[in-house]
């Protein structure tokens, strides 16, 4: 019964990981926002940086299959979390990640494209795109942001100017 169960869990993670290799490397030919995934020791150094304020929600804009998401949320235990990732695959990986998490209720995956969300009430976002994305991304979070906010790009730089850019973090 336990070799059953074993093996169960090992096809199942194999298919995932394929899932998630194919998805790499379909956004990466095809889109602007490239499936890649973030660091721990990243996410580490992401919240010694940035002093984020504890009760905030974090937006992770192009979520991905939710890494980062659960990442940032293993160090900040007293946030809320809203993922949002246009790729279905990715998207329904993050939920079945979620189905497994203690603490569910802290975390909201939604399915969209960036553009259409409001982000108007967001304090602190996370985002790690593409230089392309983020050109295209910023007049939308000028536009929307309110003064304070933080905005995590990670590895391309967002250039704004009303934004301060804190430390680049290659």
């Amino acid at each position: 019964m336990v070799s059953i169960i074993v093996q169960l869990i090992f096809i199942f993670l194999f298919i995932r990981q394929i899932l998630i290799t194919a998805v790499a490397i379909w956004t990466y030919q095809t889109g602007d926002a490239p499936f890649r995934s973030t660091e721990l020791s990243v996410i580490k150094d992401l919240i010694s940086e940035y002093k984020i304020p504890k009760n905030k929600v974090i937006y992770d804009l192009g979520s991905g299959s939710g890494f980062a998401t659960f990442a940032l949320a293993k160090y900040l235990p007293e946030n809320k979390f809203i993922s949002i990732e246009n790729n279905l695959i990715l998207h329904l990986i993050a939920n079945l990640k979620n189905i497994f998490h203690f603490d569910k209720d802290r975390f909201y995956f939604l399915r969209s494209d960036l553009f259409n969300i409001d982000l108007s009430k967001a304090q602190v976002i996370y985002l790690y795109m593409s230089e392309g994305a983020n050109r295209k991304l910023r007049p939308k979070l000028e536009k929307e942001l309110v003064k304070g906010s933080i905005v995590m790009a990670l590895r391309f730089e967002f250039n704004s100017k009303k934004f301060k850019l804190v430390k680049t973090i290659k």
